[in-house]
C-alpha cells in the first residue's frame, strides 16, 4: 500500500499545488527568520564601528596631551591657534579635570599630578574617557591612560 500511495503523491504529473504551497510557505518562514539576523548583524557592525571612532578619538587627544610641552598641560592648545581647546578645572590636591563634548560624547580629560604645583611635580598621569549611549540606550566607554614624567624635575623642590 506504501508504494502505491507514493505512486500517487510523486506521479509523472509531478506535484500537486497543494505540496508546492506548503513547501514555499515553509520556506518563506525561514527567510523571514533570517532576515532579522541582519538587522541584528547590522547594529552590531555599527556599534563597533562607533567604538574604534571614539578610541581613535580619545587616542588622538592622549597624543596631544603626550606631545605638548608639559609646562603647558593645563591648558592645552594642539592645534597652535592661541586658546585652549580643553579648560581644566582644578578638583583639588594636584587633581584636574575637564570634560568636552563632542558629537553627544562626552570627552573627559582627568590629570593627576604627584606635586599640587604643575612646576614642581614629578610626573603626571593623564587618564581620559569617551562615554555616550547606543542605539539602544547602553551607556558605553572608551578609557585610556598614560603616564607623563617632567622633563624639566631635579628631585629638588623650592
Amino acid at each position: 500500500m506504501n508504494r502505491r500511495r507514493q505512486k500517487l503523491l510523486c506521479g509523472d504529473k509531478g506535484c500537486s499545488l497543494v505540496e508546492a504551497m506548503v513547501a514555499l510557505s515553509i520556506l518563506s518562514t525561514v527567510l523571514a527568520g533570517s532576515l532579522g539576523l541582519f538587522d541584528i548583524t547590522e547594529r552590531g557592525i555599527a556599534a563597533g564601528a562607533k567604538n574604534l571612532a571614539m578610541t581613535a578619538l580619545v587616542e588622538s587627544r592622549m597624543e596631544a596631551l603626550r606631545t605638548i610641552p608639559y609646562q603647558s598641560l593645563l591648558s592645552p592648545d594642539p592645534n597652535g591657534d592661541a586658546r585652549a581647546d580643553l579648560v581644566f578645572h582644578e578638583m583639588g590636591s594636584g587633581q584636574f579635570q575637564g570634560q568636552q563634548t563632542i558629537d553627544g560624547v562626552l570627552l573627559t580629560s582627568t590629570v593627576m599630578l604627584d606635586h599640587p604645583v604643575l612646576s614642581r611635580s614629578s610626573a603626571a598621569t593623564i587618564k581620559m574617557v569617551a562615554e555616550w549611549d547606543d542605539p539602544r540606550g547602553r551607556h558605553r566607554s572608551v578609557r585610556f591612560g598614560l603616564r607623563r614624567a617632567n622633563p624639566v624635575y631635579s628631585g629638588v623642590t623650592p
